[in-house]
């Protein structure tokens, strides 16, 4: 090929490279994210309280009393959230087996051990437990990890339930409590 020729190759290049783009032609990718969503409430329903008591529900929906006295009616149940991890633009993220498998550890933290009072009725909450395997279902100080693994999708999602203890203590009259449990989750590694 001649220089004049190459030259003007050169220079069309250059132009066609430097020509702007109209804004809808410029990609921009999502990044990758966790959200967690709570798909149900830890209920722990109606309760009559001589003076103390409490009530243990399960993550798999078990009920345990002690001097207190449940009332029908009432939901009782584990809470129940929901982790999705979204890849956004990195949807061909290989994994360490580089087949497009990846694996997401997510730690959520959990605002249990809360305390609420109505009228003369105080309850505090504690002993998180969740259904989540290999974590020994205890929380340590309201963390759980998880892993969601073998993720080939854009998103991948988990959904776990988490139990609590509810010890109460009445002084006089009656009250409803109400324990919201707001949870976070933040990616720790992903491989």
């Amino acid at each position: 090929m001649s220089r004049a020729r190459l030259a003007r190759r050169c220079a069309l290049l250059a132009a066609w490279l430097c020509l702007p783009l109209p804004l809808g032609a410029i990609a921009l990718g999502d990044t990758p994210n966790v959200t967690i969503t709570a798909d149900q409430p830890l209920r722990f329903g109606t309760l009559l309280v001589p003076a103390s008591g409490t009530r243990t529900v399960g993550p798999d929906g078990s009920v345990l009393d002690s001097g207190l006295f449940g009332i029908d009616g009432d939901p009782v149940g584990p809470a129940q959230f929901t982790v999705t991890y979204d890849r956004g633009n990195n949807g061909n993220q290989y994994g360490r087996a580089g087949n497009g498998n990846i694996t997401i550890v997510v730690q959520v933290i959990f605002a249990g051990y809360q305390t609420v009072r109505s009228g003369g009725v105080t309850g505090q909450l504690s002993d998180l437990t969740s259904d989540l395997q290999g974590s020994g279902n205890q929380l340590t100080g309201s963390v759980a990890t998880l892993t969601l693994a073998n993720c080939m999708t854009r998103t991948c999602s988990q959904t776990f339930r988490i139990g609590a203890r509810l010890d109460v203590t009445r002084a006089a009259g009656g009250g409803q409590l109400v324990f919201p449990l707001p949870a976070t989750a933040a990616v720790i590694q992903v491989y």
